[in-house]
């Protein structure tokens, strides 16, 4: 990244980590008896060692799915239910906005904004709908300093940002872009790019 402005932030992996701690928890606890009282039955009736220990296993296997299932459908309902913290709305067609999903500093001194462009219009929406393709014509604006903050860039057709190349109707398209954070006492930003009106006062997360 030699020649950037400034470095490119780590995205976060998103896994059901708690959820797998808690189900090994409750495989501890569930089955950590049945299995010592499975061995003592084994002791005093070896016949009964293979019969056993399937039933054993194969709850522990039923217990297993049916947690990871659970684990799955909370990650699903956890992201059908994300609301976006801002819209715009396109001034050439009230059928077409932009969702902000997220404005967030990095560790690094850099700030991440993730938005995605729905398009319910009946058209096609074309490469340059939000200005050059590399989005290095959405800019970040702190109003009451009155700074303006551009996307990380090494020139113009490198650009920290995932780009733009349209969006088909009827679609969500996501994006991403990396700028320079604010200070810290800037809690709030306007976004402005191409064909929207200004979104005002879309909040900082950290």
């Amino acid at each position: 990244m030699a020649g950037y402005e400034f470095r490119q932030a780590q995205w976060p992996v998103l896994h059901p980590r708690a959820n797998v701690i808690a189900a090994s928890e409750v495989f501890g606890q569930s089955y950590g008896g049945e299995i010592a009282r499975g061995a003592r039955r084994t002791a005093r009736n070896p016949g009964a060692q293979m019969h056993g220990f399937g039933r054993a296993m194969a709850r522990l296997c039923q217990v297993t799915i049916v947690s990871l299932a659970s684990a799955v459908a909370a990650l699903s309902a956890s992201a059908q239910d994300a609301k976006p913290i801002a819209i715009g709305k396109a001034m050439v067609d009230g059928s077409i906005r932009i969702e902000v999903e997220e404005l967030k500093r990095a560790g690094n001194g850099t700030m991440t904004l993730k938005f995605a462009v729905v398009n319910e219009s009946s058209h096609d929406l074309g490469g340059d709908f939000l200005g050059a393709s590399t989005l290095i014509d959405v800019h970040l604006v702190d109003l009451v300093n009155r700074r303006q903050y551009s996307v990380g860039m090494k020139d113009i057709a490198n650009t920290l940002t995932s780009g733009f190349a349209g969006a088909k109707t009827k679609s969500r398209t996501e994006g991403w872009a990396i700028y320079a954070a604010p200070p810290p006492a800037v809690t709030k930003l306007t976004i402005l790019l191409p064909n929207f009106y200004p979104i005002d006062d879309v909040p900082i997360g950290n």
